[in-house]
């Protein structure tokens, strides 16, 4: 009795093994816990951009005359010299509000001051170099504008600028001259096969008021009035 108890006994381990899913060790398996692994990391987020400028530097010569009456009517040359500087580089689009910085100075044709107003001319006491016997015309021009400009990749754009400067003389009928002005342009301006690189038609009106003298030259009214073509090139600096 005992003998049949063993081997039935037996059995039912051996069947019990038989039946249990093996492990790689042939025991029975187990579940294991997965291996822990690092979080991923998010990317670094990109550097911040570079502040980027843009301005505009322009030479022309420009031909026009002054209205004055102590000026007989004629044709007066200038050269100008520009920049114009913008808070936002070229390629932001348009349209642009900037700063320009611009001079403008005599070239033949020249004009000359009327007989009456020649015999007047005068100088400061320190001016011993100023010849008096020459009654050509050579104002200096100086002045700051505010300028609005259309999308500079645009083959074909405008822009306008308005702003304060001087008229330096060194000798008229009222002595040395540094009068105060008042400048406003207009322009139209095309791409050029060059990259950069442009060409402005423009026109630039200045009004000045000279002050009256003891010598009873009256005060007088001048407009300049002037157009020409500027070359020009686009600057970018930063980025």
């Amino acid at each position: 009795m005992s003998s049949a108890f063993a081997v039935l006994l037996l059995g039912l381990t051996a069947a019990a093994d038989s039946d249990s899913p093996a492990g790689s060790d042939g025991g029975p398996a187990t579940d294991l816990p997965e291996a822990p692994t690092e979080p991923r990391r998010p990317p670094p987020p990109p550097p911040p951009p570079r502040p980027a400028f843009a301005g505009d530097a322009m030479v022309g010569w420009l031909a026009g005359s002054l209205i004055a009456p102590s000026v007989p009517q004629g044709v007066i040359g200038t050269v100008l010299v520009r920049y114009d500087a913008f808070a936002t580089p070229r390629d932001a689009g348009g349209p642009r509000l900037g700063l320009s910085v611009w001079g403008a100075f005599s070239t033949p044709p020249q004009l000359a001051w009327s007989g009456e107003a020649a015999q007047l001319l005068r100088a400061d006491d320190a001016d011993v170099a100023v010849d008096l016997s020459d009654t050509s015309l050579r104002p200096r021009r100086y002045g700051m504008m505010t300028v609005l400009r259309h999308d500079p990749a645009a083959p074909v754009s405008a822009d306008v600028g308005f702003g304060f400067g001087r008229v330096d003389l060194d000798a008229s009928p009222w002595g040395r001259l540094a009068l105060p002005a008042l400048t406003f342009e207009v322009g139209v301006r095309h791409q050029i096969p060059v990259e950069r690189a442009f060409v402005s038609w423009t026109v630039r009106g200045t009004w000045a008021e000279t002050p009256s003298a003891a010598s009873g030259w009256a005060a007088e009214e001048w407009w300049f009035v002037e157009v020409g073509p500027c070359i020009g090139y686009g600057v970018q600096t930063g980025r």
